[in-house]
């Protein structure tokens, strides 16, 4: 797992309660903004595609994202992004 994607988990579960549809539809809206900046249009655009490949992990497999990541970061001795 990339560390953009551990920090959307993260950002997931701390800011919109475990929610991927809220967390996208935040990013849909800051990207939908005019005028944008070009970078951060382009990181939004690519978070979205992150966020729809962890909901799709997460649908097919049937697990919350979270409690891996929590176990994978206390294994490593490190819980940074």
């Amino acid at each position: 797992m990339s560390k953009e994607e551990r920090g959307l988990i993260l950002i997931r579960d701390e800011l919109y309660e475990g929610s991927w549809d809220d967390l996208e539809a935040d990013l849909v809206l800051r990207r939908d903004r005019k005028p944008s900046i070009f970078k951060l249009t382009t990181r939004i655009e690519e978070d979205l595609s992150r966020i729809q490949k962890l909901r799709a992990f997460e649908r097919t497999e049937g697990i919350d994202l979270r409690p891996l990541l929590d176990r994978a970061a206390g294994a490593e001795g490190d819980k940074t992004i």
